[in-house]
């Protein structure tokens, strides 16, 4: 299963659970570049199709109809990532801009959506306790989300740094 043409293997998730290729035509897909019929438990040890597939059972649990000849698992997507880090210091901040808060994947501190949301999380904390509204320290997300709702607002936040001027 090699790439190069942007097409993306997928597998009809009740085939998946199967561990069967989907040998019938697939379902449409939202994804652009086309689609080829795979079976993805090639592409990943058991260990993680077989968590996988716990998974979808107990996602078709809690959204019924989840578990679909309708639906499609899309093949792994891979990515390096940035080869630019920009300069930051322990709060997050630009070390040569202040207010500038470079976070996330582009940056290069990231090298994917869910450690980009963690970085974007932790930056979170770090500019609201430079703005004085949390005291504690940079927690993991979990403990943070439990203790201090704050991250929902910071984007509406203005910093003081940055001689913000409402519209």
């Amino acid at each position: 299963m090699r790439g190069g043409d942007f097409v993306v293997h997928v597998q009809i998730v009740t085939d998946f659970l199967k561990n069967k290729l989907s040998v019938t035509s697939v379902p449409p897909s939202s994804y652009r570049l086309g689609v080829k019929a795979a079976n993805l438990h090639e592409l990943f040890p058991s260990h993680i199709t077989e968590a996988l597939q716990r998974s979808i059972s107990m996602f078709d649990i809690e959204l019924p109809g989840f578990i679909s000849k309708d639906a499609l698992l899309h093949g792994v997507e891979t990515k390096t990532s940035s080869s630019v880090q920009i300069p930051r210091d322990d709060t997050y901040e630009s070390t040569s801009l202040d207010g500038l808060y470079p976070i996330g994947e582009g940056v290069g501190y990231a090298g994917g959506i869910v450690s980009a949301a963690v970085d974007d999380m932790y930056a979170g904390f770090a500019v609201a306790k430079d703005l004085g509204l949390y005291e504690g320290d940079v927690v993991s997300f979990g403990k943070g989300l439990k203790e201090h709702r704050i991250c929902e607002v910071l984007s509406f936040l203005p910093h003081p740094k940055m001689n913000h001027q409402p519209t």
